[in-house]
């Protein structure tokens, strides 16, 4: 007659609830005095073997938003803008800044005035008459279209843009010197505008416009 096993009586292990909570809460503890927990504050400097791991990722991702980043921003071109000898603010077209991510902070922003070509279409030598004199006059100004005051955004000189009887040239780039990130603070309309532009004859004019923002931005 063969042998008969009888399986013992084991008590039940209790696996319920509260020791489920209580082995969460000792892993996650653990695993906080190894890598670091959420409120663990971000390293600075070099990496050290007594910082945590947490520290580092807070430290990555504070320098990665950090970073300074660049977006460009055109208006649509006009087909011609003329400077007379008379002196008058002329209307220079819109820009329409986009695309700008959520939270971007900008921390420097410059105008551009671009023209295809330049022409005298005077008998005589003509170039720009007076310098710019600051929130007056000979100067290209920028503002927000909700609406906002003008800020002077490109500065010019006293005979600049000299030109012989008839002359006609190439165009250029005229990227302005002034930061008006104090103007230019997000996804908006910029209105531009040449404060009371001057030649010295009628008139020098400016082809195929367009004006633009270069933009810098961080993302904290």
């Amino acid at each position: 007659m063969g042998e008969i096993f009888v399986k013992p009586n084991v008590a039940e292990v209790d696996f319920g609830t509260a020791a489920e909570a209580d082995f969460k809460a000792q892993s996650a503890a653990a695993l906080a005095d190894l890598v670091g927990a959420i409120t663990t504050a971000g390293a600075t400097g070099a990496v050290t073997s007594t910082d945590l791991a947490m520290a580092y990722v807070k430290q990555l991702v504070t320098n990665q938003l950090r970073s300074v980043f660049t977006m460009d921003f055109w208006s649509p071109q006009v087909e011609e803008i003329a400077v007379a000898a008379a002196a008058g603010t002329l209307t220079l077209p819109t820009v329409t800044v986009t695309d700008l991510p959520t939270g971007a902070v900008v921390v420097h922003a410059r105008a551009y005035f671009l023209y295809r070509a330049i022409e005298n279409v005077n008998a005589a030598a003509n170039k720009l008459d007076g310098t710019t004199v600051a929130a007056t006059s000979q100067v290209i100004q920028v503002a927000n279209d909700t609406p906002g005051t003008y800020a002077d955004a490109i500065n010019f000189l006293d005979d600049q843009f000299g030109l012989a009887a008839y002359g006609r040239e190439g165009g250029g780039l005229i990227i302005g010197n002034v930061d008006i990130a104090s103007t230019v603070t997000g996804n908006d309309g910029y209105l531009f505008k040449w404060l009371l532009a001057n030649a010295d004859q009628d008139s020098i004019n400016f082809n195929d416009v367009q004006t633009g923002l270069k933009i810098w931005y961080t993302l904290e």
